[in-house]
């Protein structure tokens, strides 16, 4: 059990849920990003995006998985693209932007999408973990309890 003060366990918590919310967003712009071209998916970036430190990032191993994710789906994205590239023929080249834009469009549909389960089984971990730690608080009250006499 935690024997910091109230406030400053609620400080922590709080910090760590802004921090944890930053690195969700920025998760979300580095990926745009770095399908766009503009920027590399790595930890480094992503600090900087977030607002916090390597270490903070380091920290977080759901984000580490997201990024892991990030950088295969770019990954899949590239070798994709070139091998529909390789696959279509040339002779019609209006043809060939549509496959790419549609096939650039599901990916990033199919990133979000598994980002958005990733975040939501990390959600639901943490609120198993809450409930615990409640439940485990409420039996100890039952029983520090002095009986009446």
């Amino acid at each position: 059990m935690d024997s910091r003060p109230e406030q400053l366990q609620a400080y922590v918590q709080r910090t760590k849920d802004s921090n944890d919310e930053a690195i969700e967003n920025a998760l979300m712009m580095l990926q745009k990003k770095s399908l766009a071209g503009e920027i590399k998916p790595n930890k480094e970036n992503l600090a900087a995006l977030a607002g916090v430190s390597v270490g903070t990032i380091s920290n977080r191993q759901w984000a580490l998985l997201r990024l892991k994710v990030i950088k295969s789906s770019l990954k899949d994205a590239r070798k994709a693209s070139k091998k529909t590239l390789r696959e279509i023929p040339e002779e019609n080249p209006s043809q060939q932007a549509r496959y790419r834009e549609r096939i650039k469009g599901l990916l990033e549909q199919n990133a979000l999408l598994y980002d958005e389960l990733l975040a939501a089984k990390e959600e639901l971990r943490r609120a198993q973990v809450e409930n615990t730690a409640l439940a485990r608080r409420l039996s100890i009250k039952k029983t520090n309890k002095q009986p009446e006499e």
